[in-house]
């Protein structure tokens, strides 16, 4: 029975899968008849952006330079306006008229494509029992600080735990973006032995909870992200270093949804991610408890 803490994410899935399963194109769907009846104004379509990879939850595409227009054309309070001229200054530019995006080299015609919260599962074995079935934490006057709540193969098994972000982002102008990624300081970037692994980058910077990664390709600025929020190891262990090289290498994603995105801007939400997503997120969760909360906490509410 699930805890009282993940009841609420466990009851609500079933409803939330539906709703997003129903978003999906099909001959019948609520959505081709609307558009059969009443179709909209023609909208250029996305043709499969290079962001988006297999197994993602959320796929976004934008065409930037429509978004760049809209949003500078909209309101600001004269406080928010402030902060914006500001930030404009720190990169030698007026972010409410100037072409922002050609100043940083990126092309504002070309399309601009992310997948977020691709679930990484390791070995893909369910963890979640396993765990729920350790003897309670033992008391600890400091909880939080002993990193060992996990036996060493779970904990190996959880350092296989993550997710994966990608924005793809088409330049123009690399060596422009080049110079604003070298404004970052020294001590945000990383020469530790994953990110020499992953040679070459433009930008290579990680610590235990995740690791950042950017690099160039065909014509691209690409940015991977990686969160593994269990934190029950090192930036270095194998365990990442596998997980990280093996989504670096996974495929394009093939659902045919993906191929009617039009517009502007479009938001794909996969239904079939949902599983592993809540998989993790159970097991961050469950873990958490075992860090943080005395033994007879944790079976009342496992129980």
């Amino acid at each position: 029975m699930p805890s009282p803490r993940l009841r609420p994410l466990v009851t609500s899935l079933p409803a939330l899968v539906l709703l997003i399963g129903g978003c999906k194109g099909g001959a019948s769907s609520p959505r081709s008849v609307i558009e059969a009846r009443m179709p909209g104004p023609p909208m250029a379509a996305f043709d499969r952006p290079a962001g988006f990879v297999e197994g993602g939850l959320v796929y976004i595409a934008v065409r930037p330079g429509k978004i760049q227009s809209w949003l500078q054309k909209l309101p600001v309070p004269p406080e928010l306006a402030r902060d914006v001229s500001e930030a404009g200054r720190e990169i030698g530019v007026d972010l409410r008229s100037d072409d922002v995006l050609s100043h940083v080299g990126i092309d504002p015609d070309a399309v601009v494509s992310m997948t977020l919260g691709r679930p990484l599962r390791g070995s893909g074995e369910p963890l979640f029992d396993a765990i729920a079935g350790l003897p309670p934490p033992k008391a600890d006057p400091f909880p939080g600080v002993d990193d060992q709540v996990l036996p060493g193969d779970l904990a190996a098994r959880a350092r296989g735990l993550g997710f994966h972000l990608r924005f793809h982002v088409p330049v123009k102008a690399p060596e422009k973006l080049r110079a604003q990624l070298a404004k970052i300081p020294p001590s945000r970037a990383s020469s530790g032995p994953i990110c020499e692994a992953l040679r070459p980058h433009e930008l290579c910077a990680g610590d235990d909870d995740g690791l950042l990664l950017v690099r160039s390709e065909g014509g691209a600025i690409v940015t991977d992200v990686f969160l593994f929020p269990i934190r029950v190891g090192a930036a270095d262990d194998a365990e990442r270093r596998t997980l990280v090289e093996g989504a670096l290498k996974a495929g394009p994603a093939n659902d045919p949804e993906l191929a009617s995105l039009r517009g502007d801007f479009a938001v794909f939400v996969d239904a079939a991610a949902l599983d592993g997503f809540a998989e993790i997120r159970s097991v961050e969760t469950l873990v958490g408890m075992r860090r943080w909360i005395d033994a007879g906490s944790y079976l009342e509410t496992i129980e």
